[in-house]
């Protein structure tokens, strides 16, 4: 098992990869034109970065309410689906709500449709998207993930 400084170096380099990976994705996106409509490749790295952040955030919220970073089966628990991370960060590792500037912060989290439009594009990506092309190949029936 890591030490606590092991764990929290980790977790650093985790922020730092989600950092490159968003930004990435982002650059990725502003090549996007007539000749370049890939967009498999920024979906893929946004959706990457920002799981790994969410999961971050969950991280350091969990040990400063524990005293420990959590375990194995809480980090497989919290799973993929980027609308649902976003949800479990708002109702269960959000504080400081008294304060109004973190009381706007939550509500723009909770309420901003064009969030919650992003968010769930590559959350959908992330569930059918990644593979959609290898799935109806194998059988699977086609969804639409728009």
């Amino acid at each position: 098992m890591a030490t606590k400084s092991e764990s929290f170096f980790c977790l650093l380099d985790e922020l730092e990869t989600s950092h490159k990976l968003l930004c990435a994705g982002f650059g990725c996106l502003q090549e996007i034109d007539f000749a370049n409509d890939f967009y498999h490749l920024p979906h893929q790295l946004l959706a990457s970065g920002l799981e790994r952040l969410m999961k971050s955030y969950i991280s350091l919220v969990y040990q400063d309410q524990y005293g420990a970073f959590p375990d194995m089966a809480l980090m497989k628990k919290l799973g993929h689906d980027l609308e649902n991370l976003q949800k479990i960060i708002c109702t269960q590792y959000y504080g400081g709500l008294t304060r109004p500037l973190i009381k706007c912060e939550h509500e723009f989290l909770m309420n901003d449709n064009t969030l919650k439009n992003e968010i769930r594009i590559l959350s959908q990506f992330g569930r059918y998207g990644r593979y959609y092309n290898l799935d109806v190949v194998a059988g699977d029936k086609a969804t639409n993930i728009l």
